[in-house]
């Protein structure tokens, strides 16, 4: 005989549902906060003076 996995009561899917619905809005929260955080990282390292005078001398050696 094969053991059959249990379905839990409707209260118990209920519950699960909800934790998994909420982890998930968290997730997405977080996502977000990396993607702004991505962009104001790539915005201060085009404004870098550093990324300036590479994207210079990388200009002059290609002519």
């Amino acid at each position: 005989m094969m053991n059959q996995p249990k379905i839990p009561n409707a209260e118990v899917r209920l519950h699960s549902a909800t934790k998994m619905r909420d982890l998930c809005k968290r997730i997405d929260t977080n996502l977000l906060d990396l993607d702004e955080l991505i962009s104001q990282l790539e915005t201060d390292i085009r404004k870098s003076s550093l990324t300036a005078y590479r994207l210079g001398k990388s200009q002059k050696t290609i002519k």
